[in-house]
């Protein structure tokens, strides 16, 4: 493991154990650790690929099926399988992959294709943000993979998205928080639940009937990005506070991603 893996890798686990012990919230440290420790050496990777190709406009579709035909992604999956102890066939690779973007993740082999996936997904992520920040996207679903995010977190007076999926940041919001949903920004038509101590909680639209898990505490959001869903999940213990209209409006994200760029415009503002 190189020393950048190595220090990226101990940020995670330390975010992890301490945020989620004092959050409540039962992890399984070692695994979670086992993981990213696999997809930081895939990600390490595919940023070789990426810097080389960067220039010619590249998105998350184009690199995968770049990766698809050069092989990578089934030697990352197969490298990831390997590491979990997970059966997978390398000829499957994509078809497998596939049917687990979609949703269908009973396939054998199906958590080590999502795991390479979801690495070159940060990787991409990791390198826009480099080029581009955090861009405004008035939009509960990632400009960059397409997955929807019910996690928001304040940054100074900036309030942002972040995708469980990639890590992307983007900003919906500046000096106070609105829908993610359907951008209203009416104070008298957003309500809150949070902690004592204002750290995190959940937030809920009116107007929309839709609701989302905020990170206010600025300690707990200087962990790796890609940690905070799971943190901003304690949230959840609000959720029997909720008005019966806004829990029945609302459902939770399913598997499926999209990788569509004219669905999900990555173009925007800094």
């Amino acid at each position: 493991m190189s020393q950048g893996e190595d220090e990226r890798l101990r940020l995670f686990e330390r975010s992890l154990s301490r945020f989620a012990g004092v959050l409540g919230l039962r992890v399984n440290v070692e695994l979670s650790r086992k993981v990213e420790e696999v997809q930081l050496k895939i990600m390490d990777d595919v940023t070789k690929v990426i810097d080389k190709i960067w220039s010619q406009g590249l998105t998350l579709q184009d690199l995968l099926a770049r990766l698809s035909n050069d092989g990578v992604l089934r030697e990352e999956a197969v490298y990831a399988s390997k590491a979990i102890g997970e059966s997978l066939n390398p000829d499957s690779v994509d078809d497998v992959l596939a049917s687990a973007i979609s949703g269908d993740v009973s396939q054998e082999g199906a958590k080590s294709t999502l795991i390479a996936f979801q690495a070159i997904a940060r990787a991409y992520a990791s390198r826009y943000f480099k080029e581009n920040g955090s861009i405004e996207h008035l939009s509960p679903y990632c400009p960059l993979c397409g997955a929807e995010s019910r996690t928001m977190v304040k940054r100074g007076d900036k309030y942002v998205m972040v995708c469980h999926l990639c890590g992307y940041e983007w900003v919906i919001g500046r000096g106070s928080p609105v829908c993610p949903f359907c951008g209203n920004d009416n104070k008298f038509k957003l309500g809150t639940f949070m902690d004592k101590e204002r750290k995190y909680g959940l937030m809920f639209c009116q107007e929309c009937g839709s609701y989302w898990r905020v990170i206010w505490d600025e300690e707990m959001a200087s962990a790796p990005s890609i940690v905070l869903p799971l943190l901003a999940m304690a949230a959840e213990r609000f959720r029997t506070a909720l008005p019966k209209d806004i829990v029945n409006n609302s459902q939770e994200p399913d598997a499926e991603v999209s990788l569509n760029k004219e669905e999900n415009e990555t173009e925007g503002k800094k």
